[in-house]
């Protein structure tokens, strides 16, 4: 049994305690021990508990700096803090509870190989509860991460850079891969490099396409001849952003290779050299404008070059391969002139090679001078000739075929023309024939030692820029019919005094005008037939039309009224009395045939009005008399698909129905009459068979046509309906199409459809729908 005791002073009481006393006792000592103990945790704890305790440095921080406090609850007189590791860069005072740095990072952080393995840096700091010494500690993690700082550019490894391309690789071309950067930096971005090219005078010749790779490809062609190599600057950079993205440059040289693609080029072109026909043989010629030479253009190879003569020598001249030097190989003939075509090849690529020309002139000794072709020259110049046009060509002739050369003597002072070398005289100012009308000018000519001299006078033609006047602008003229008959007169003037020229413009078959503007009729005056005709006449001046000026022209209308004409007195063309009475006979003949069609059809129009008419009385239809189909015949014992014609008995086909069996019928039957039948009498016999008429007896819903059922008065007629026309009860015919029309027929008629083997002649997608009526 528990005992509750009490302490006074010196003396103890104790006490059993009861059950419940007991329980409540135990339950309150446990919890106190609960309170204590929840207390001390948290006077250790700290935020985000009990995750490690966080903190961050950058890597350029010194020793003694401060990276941050631990936020232990508790103060220091409620807990203990004690670190219970060791770190070589960071620390714990437990007094602050300052985590700080124990000494220079940036050292440690560049001599690791791989920082990140070896961060974060962690620290164990124990805490005890004071209140609570036998409380087991609470151990606090403390991490450290060192932060990396953009603080290392970019470093180009295996420099320099430099590489040889062909003046013949084609634009997109990789010509170099091995431009390469490390950034020293630990994380991205700070160590992502990417490479650029500097913008220079010859960066347009490469670009690099994938910035984040080295790979130089070629973006413009290149040629030797203009480039033999260049450099550019390849930047690498960084992307760092703490404290700003940092970069570096290296140098890439390009060594251009000069192929062999282009050919050799010659110095001078064209040649030209002169010389005497006393030369001997074996000597070289003076070439100008300087001796034969043609290089390589292909500089860097420099071919050797290989010389000939192609073309043109005729073997008076050999050529030197190796030099260019020409002379002479036989003896020579004054005035000889030979054109020749030098080549030049390199060596050992035949294929390259270039073609010159060279012109030799054989010559002889300067014995006489050059002279003119005229002593003077005199021509006519338009003042509005456009600057430079040729006005003159001089031309003179040496006997010793010397070169000439000409020019204008004292030409200084010459302004407005200028003469070249070959002879030209040409415009070098616009003319003005109101500031000077004439020029005279002196010309020469020299072989180098002699001269010749001639005259040239130029007259200036003033340009016409009005056109000519007419005295009036409208002419009218009375004149009587005739030949050659004079009109009148137009009169026109032009205003620089040049003379003029008239033109006819309309009724030119029926007038004329000269050159003094006289109007006269031609030699056709009986076709003058009007009383008015409207003409044009037109002024023109031609005078300087053989130096290149245009025509300037006017026109003025011109009214000729003529006497009208009175019936019976003028003559004007038309047909004559023989031609007028063949139109009479011929409109006559028209006439009568007209006649006769209106009188014919007439009498057709009557015709069919009376055959209406007695249809409507009750007669034989007109159709009957006139088809060929409609003829009835005397038929024998004529037996036909089940339908017996009796002897005397009449078988009469309508327009419209398929008689073709009957018709061969009447061929092979020798005991039948090919008469027709009087079909005068067709109505009266139609008359009489049908004024007794006997109701056919129907078997089976059909009438059977034989001697054995026929009645005495009873007779047979077949109408057959369907098809493109419909037969009444009395045989006529009526157009239909092929809708259906109701026929209407007699009571005492009795109708049967005819069998199918009646028409086996006909495909059965074509026959027709027929019934056959007897009466």
């Amino acid at each position: 049994m528990l005992k509750r005791c009490r302490l006074f002073k010196d003396t103890t009481s104790c006490r059993s305690i009861e059950g419940k006393w007991l329980f409540l006792s135990v339950f309150g000592a446990s919890l106190v021990i609960i309170l204590h103990s929840v207390s001390g945790q948290n006077l250790c704890g700290y935020p985000n508990a009990p995750n490690p305790s966080f903190f961050e440095v950058f890597e350029n921080e010194t020793q003694g700096y401060v990276i941050g406090l631990l936020g232990v609850y508790g103060n220091n007189s409620e807990v203990t803090l004690t670190q219970k590791n060791s770190n070589e860069y960071v620390g714990f005072n437990s007094t602050t509870r300052q985590v700080y740095l124990l000494q220079d990072l940036q050292p440690w952080i560049d001599s690791l190989p791989d920082p990140k393995r070896y961060l974060p840096m962690d620290l164990s700091i124990a805490c005890t509860v004071i209140a609570m010494p036998s409380q087991k500690e609470t151990t606090i993690k403390v991490s450290v991460d060192v932060v990396d700082i953009n603080n290392k550019a970019p470093l180009f490894i295996n420099t320099p850079y430099a590489t040889n391309v062909s003046e013949l690789t084609p634009v997109g071309h990789v010509i170099y891969t091995q431009i390469e950067a490390s950034d020293d930096d630990y994380s991205f971005p700070n160590n992502f490099v990417f490479y650029t090219i500097e913008k220079s005078s010859y960066s347009d010749y490469l670009t690099i396409p994938n910035k984040y790779e080295g790979s130089v490809i070629l973006a413009q062609p290149l040629d030797y001849r203009q480039v033999t190599s260049f450099a550019v600057t390849i930047l690498a950079q960084d992307q760092g952003e703490i404290p700003g993205a940092l970069n570096s440059s290296a140098t890439f040289w390009v060594h251009v290779i000069d192929e062999d693609n282009l050919n050799p080029e010659f110095s001078g072109n064209p040649y030209s050299a002169e010389v005497l026909y006393t030369a001997n043989v074996g000597t070289v010629l003076n070439i100008e404008p300087n001796a034969i030479e043609a290089v390589d253009q292909d500089l860097g190879i420099n071919s050797p070059v290989f010389y000939s003569i192609d073309y043109g020598s005729d073997g008076y001249f050999a050529i030197e391969n190796s030099t260019g030097v020409v002379s002479t190989s036989k003896r020579l003939i004054k005035g000889q002139q030979f054109f020749m075509l030098i080549k030049a090849t390199e060596t050992p690529n035949m294929d390259r090679y270039t073609l010159t020309s060279l012109h030799v002139s054989v010559k002889g000794f300067n014995d006489n001078a050059p002279t003119f072709d005229l002593s003077e020259y005199a021509i006519d110049a338009m003042e509005n000739l456009p600057v430079g046009s040729t006005v003159l060509r001089v031309s003179a002739t040496d006997p010793d075929g010397d070169n000439l050369v000409y020019s204008l003597k004292g030409e200084e002072q010459v302004t407005d023309f200028a003469m070249t070398e070959g002879g030209l005289l040409q415009t070098t100012q616009k003319l003005d024939f109101s500031e000077q009308a004439s020029y005279e000018l002196v010309t020469q000519v020299t072989d180098g030692t002699y001269t010749d001299e001639a005259t040239i006078k130029i007259s200036i033609i003033k340009t016409n820029s009005k056109n000519p006047v007419f005295g009036e602008s409208v002419y009218s003229f009375n004149a009587s019919r005739g030949d050659d008959a004079l009109v009148g007169k137009v009169s026109a003037y032009d205003p620089a005094g040049a003379a003029l020229t008239y033109e006819l413009v309309g009724y030119q078959e029926y007038f004329k005008v000269n050159g003094e503007g006289e109007i006269y009729t031609r030699q056709n005056s009986e076709e003058l037939v009007q009383s008015q005709y409207y003409l044009s006449v037109m002024a023109c001046n031609h005078n300087n039309e053989s130096l290149g000026e245009q025509p300037r022209c006017s026109v003025a209308q011109v009214v000729v009224m003529l006497p009208k004409l009175i019936a019976g007195t003028a003559e004007p063309s038309g047909p004559s009395m023989e031609d007028q009475t063949l139109i009479i006979i011929i409109l006559a003949v028209v006439a009568g045939v007209m006649l006769v069609a209106v009188v014919m059809l007439a009498t057709f129009l009557i015709r069919q009005s009376r055959n209406s008419t007695a249809v409507d009385k009750g007669g034989i239809p007109p159709a009957l008399h006139q088809s060929p189909k409609g003829t009835v015949y005397k038929q024998q014992g004529i037996h036909h698909n089940g339908v017996v014609n009796g002897s005397g008995e009449f078988l009469e086909t309508v327009p419209g129905t398929a008689n073709t069996d009957l018709e061969h019928q009447a061929d092979n039957t020798s005991n039948q009459s090919d008469q027709p039948f009087n079909t005068g009498s067709m109505e009266h016999l139609y008359k009489d068979r049908n004024r007794n008429k006997v109701a056919p007896a129907v078997g089976n819903g059909a009438v059977h046509g034989s001697d054995n059922h026929a009645d005495a008065n009873r007779h047979k007629k077949r109408v057959t309906i369907g098809g493109a026309e419909e037969v009444d009860d009395w045989g006529g015919e009526h157009p239909q199409t092929d809708t259906q029309i109701e026929t209407m027929l007699d009571p005492n008629v009795s109708v049967e459809p005819l069998e199918h083997a009646y028409d086996n002649a006909l495909p059965v997608n074509k026959m027709k729908p027929e019934l056959t009526i007897y009466f």
